[in-house]
C-alpha cells in the first residue's frame, strides 16, 4: 500500500491566510483611531499640544522678567483654555477659546470668555493644552486678542494666590509724583513795580536820619 500523500504545505499555508485576515480589522482599526486622533469633525485636521521648543519657559518668580515680557501688551491675565478652533491647514494658525479667572493688568473680567491667535514662533503653529491654566500676555481687542506664539504665555499652574498678588502689584504702573503748579496772586499784574515804591523805604529812612541830625545840632547850639 503507497503511504498518503502529506499535507503540511496546504495546512501552513491555511494557517497563515487565517492569520492574515485576522489582523486585517486590528489594522484597520489602528489606522482609524490615528486618524480621528488628527481629524476633527468633517476631517478637519485637529493637532495635538504643540509648543515650540524654548517657547512658554518665562520665569514667573522673576519679577524683572515678567514685567519686561508685559512691555507693549495690552492684557496681562490668568486664563484657562477651553477649546480649540480646528485649523483649515497645518499652517494656519489656532484659535484658542480662553476663559479669564483673574486679570492683572488691562480691561478683562474675571468669567470673561476671550479668543486667542498666537502669532507664528516657529513651522509649527503653537497650540495649548485644553483645561491647562496660563498667564497670558495679550494685546488687542476681546473678540480678536493677539499673543507672541514663543513669549506670550507661561504655564500657570504653580502660581499660588501670593505670588499672584505680588506679580499685580509688580505690573501696576507707577504713579508720578503731582507737579507743582505756580499761580499768580489775585489781583496780580504783569507789570514790574514801580521805582518810587522800591526808593520809598529808603527815602524814609534818610529823612529821619536828617532831621535826627538838626536836632541835636540845634540842641547843642541852645546848651552853649
Amino acid at each position: 500500500m503507497r503511504p498518503a500523500p502529506r499535507r503540511r504545505p496546504v495546512a501552513l499555508a491555511a494557517l497563515v491566510a487565517a492569520a492574515a485576515m485576522l489582523s486585517l480589522p486590528v489594522a484597520a482599526a489602528t489606522t482609524t483611531a490615528a486618524s480621528a486622533a488628527t481629524t476633527g469633525p468633517g476631517g478637519t485636521p485637529v493637532r495635538t499640544s504643540s509648543i515650540p521648543a524654548a517657547c512658554g519657559m518665562l520665569d514667573l518668580e522673576d519679577d524683572d522678567a515678567v514685567v519686561a515680557n508685559a512691555a507693549d501688551t495690552d492684557d496681562v491675565f490668568i486664563g484657562r483654555v477651553v477649546e480649540l478652533a480646528p485649523a483649515g491647514t497645518p499652517a494656519e494658525p489656532i484659535a484658542h477659546g480662553v476663559l479669564v479667572e483673574d486679570a492683572l493688568t488691562g480691561d478683562l473680567r474675571p468669567g470673561e470668555p476671550v479668543r486667542i491667535i498666537f502669532t507664528a514662533a516657529g513651522a509649527e503653529p503653537t497650540q495649548l493644552r485644553v483645561n491647562q491654566t496660563y498667564l497670558f500676555f495679550t494685546r488687542g481687542e476681546a473678540g480678536a486678542l493677539q499673543s507672541d506664539g514663543c513669549n506670550g504665555f507661561a504655564s500657570a499652574r504653580l502660581l499660588d494666590a501670593t505670588r499672584v498678588e505680588e506679580l499685580r502689584e509688580a505690573l501696576a504702573p507707577v504713579e508720578e509724583p503731582p507737579g507743582v503748579v505756580l499761580s499768580e496772586p489775585e489781583g496780580g499784574s504783569d507789570d514790574p513795580p514801580e521805582l518810587g515804591r522800591l526808593l520809598a523805604p529808603g527815602a524814609a529812612i534818610t529823612l529821619i536820619g536828617v532831621l535826627g541830625l538838626v536836632l541835636i545840632s540845634r540842641v547843642g547850639r541852645q546848651r552853649r
